[in-house]
């Protein structure tokens, strides 16, 4: 991996990943939408910027021309309506394939939303049948056809991570627990105890790079930690973390998120922008669980966890602190 193009640096992940690969001696291309603070810091540290939106096939063609890996991350996580889904992760993924050729390596950083949720104790593992149950899993499916189309006349010189839930520094959705946590509050669906695979993005990034330099080709992995982790389970650990001793525990009863979804949706379109909670997040929350398996990946690529939760969730809490968006203790 020697020239690479990262889509999505001025994200959760993809920021992490650069920092990651400049940290390694690894100057890569960034295409991104617009300038932003980040992506001058990226730019000084030697990062090669290409500023351009899907629709340019110039630009993609000059950022994509003498790469031998792209590492697709960007994508469209909260959108308003299904075709927004559709042209943020299907057809963005496909306008970036469109100039690639033989001997270049893609790396699809997909969901697990993409292979649905998993049914009781049993987790997914990358044979079963997908079922996704939104748009957003709908449209990354979609883009995971569109890379194995690309890969079988390509020597299926790719592969692709669906990733559980991610957390970490500077990610602002599982953060929301993080700050009702702030107030001594834990907020749980129903009785917190529905499962989910989650994952610390350090633990992600190396996963990828694993990918990028692994010569393993066609084939898809889970990213999620050994163990599964009710949503109970998570807030007591950041509960732990954040030294926390007396806390209101709030359930709020399952029969409640649909209306509050369905409100949440409407209220999004009349302010132009898709909200945290909506109709298509309530659908992945009711379900039983989003647990995977991670056995795949760490037989092929020798992949490994790299903390114990506990340890994640607390370097997570002294970033949130040291960055102003938990108060001090």
């Amino acid at each position: 991996m020697k020239e690479v193009l990262v889509t999505g640096a001025t994200g959760f992940v993809g920021g992490h990943l650069t920092e990651l690969l400049l940290a390694k001696g690894i100057r890569p291309r960034l295409l991104t939408r617009r300038r932003n603070d980040d992506i001058s810091r990226f730019e000084k540290a030697g990062a090669n910027i290409y500023v351009g939106g899907q629709g340019d096939a110039a630009l993609l063609g000059k950022a994509t021309d003498g790469c031998d890996t792209v590492i697709h991350i960007a994508g469209a996580t909260k959108r308003l309506t299904e075709q927004e889904y559709i042209d943020g992760n299907l057809r963005f993924t496909e306008a970036l394939l469109a100039p690639l050729i033989g001997g270049q390596r893609f790396i699809l950083v997909s969901s697990q939303a993409a292979a649905g949720p998993s049914t009781g104790d049993r987790p997914v593992v990358e044979s079963d049948t997908p079922r996704p149950l939104t748009w957003y899993g709908n449209s990354k499916l979609a883009a995971e056809k569109a890379v194995r189309k690309w890969g079988a006349e390509h020597g299926d010189n790719y592969l692709i991570l669906r990733p559980c839930s991610v957390f970490g520094p500077n990610e602002r959705d599982i953060y929301t627990y993080f700050q009702f946590m702030d107030k001594s509050i834990l907020l749980l669906l129903g009785s917190g105890e529905k499962k989910i695979s989650i994952v610390q993005v350090a633990d992600l990034c190396d996963a990828i790079v694993a990918a990028a330099e692994s010569a393993v080709t066609g084939r898809t992995f889970f990213v999620a930690n050994d163990e599964p982790v009710s949503w109970r389970e998570l807030g007591e650990t950041i509960r732990v973390a954040m030294g926390k001793k007396h806390v209101l525990r709030i359930a709020i009863p399952e029969w409640i998120a649909a209306p509050i979804g369905h409100a949440a949706g409407i209220a999004g379109r009349i302010m132009g922008r898709a909200l945290p909670v909506n109709g298509q997040k309530v659908i992945e929350m009711k379900q039983d669980a989003w647990i995977c398996c991670n056995g795949a990946i760490k037989e092929a690529l020798g992949w490994r966890q790299r903390l114990p939760l506990p340890e994640a969730v607390a370097q997570t809490v002294a970033w949130y602190r040291a960055n102003g968006w938990l108060k001090k203790p």
